[in-house]
């Protein structure tokens, strides 16, 4: 039989945790101890405020504008200030949510976004716009522009066309399809 610091030590659990379900365990009717952690505890958004991260993501990935890992992290900490959450004060020295934040909301939404590469476009595939094409981006911009309520001096021009070599774009979260 192994005593309770030495328990502590093997299985990596502070001393006072573990003496607090010992002490619960022997003062119950029960003969077995199942430990159940509580994950919520430090999470920084509910579930509530993740979807809309997760839809956001997912709006832009499907407008072209898919968001690398570092965007989404200063997305995540934007979010946060902007919602007054309470967040871990790394985050204020970088500007943006952790990696372990990033990794564990990957992990809760990897049956809907994923990270993927997307493909390099050459100055002839992107001078190869047909109508089809350039009306769903009117569609887009219109629906955009309908719902934001934009003003003329907030929309920018970021077309590519005069770049002439294929880069390799950054991975990006993406939907799962």
């Amino acid at each position: 039989m192994i005593n309770g610091k030495a328990a502590a030590k093997q299985f990596g659990i502070a001393k006072s945790a573990l003496a607090r379900h010992i002490k619960n365990l022997k003062s119950s009717d029960q003969n077995q101890f199942v430990y159940n952690p509580n994950y919520q505890v430090k999470k920084v958004f509910n579930e509530t405020e993740e979807s809309e991260l997760v839809n956001y993501i997912k709006m832009a990935a499907k407008m072209h504008y898919g968001l690398n890992l570092a965007s989404v992290k200063k997305l995540a900490y934007e979010y946060a200030i902007t919602n007054k959450k309470k967040y871990p004060s790394q985050w204020d020295e970088k500007k943006e949510a952790g990696d372990n934040w990033l990794r564990c909301f990957r992990n809760r939404h990897s049956a809907s976004l994923s990270l993927r590469k997307p493909e390099g476009t050459s100055l002839a595939r992107s001078t190869s716009f047909n109508k089809e094409t350039v009306a769903a981006f009117f569609k887009t911009y219109k629906s955009a522009l309908a719902k934001g309520k934009f003003e003329p001096s907030r929309i920018y021009n970021v077309d590519e066309t005069g770049i002439t070599t294929v880069q390799q774009p950054p991975k990006i979260l993406a939907p799962n399809e």
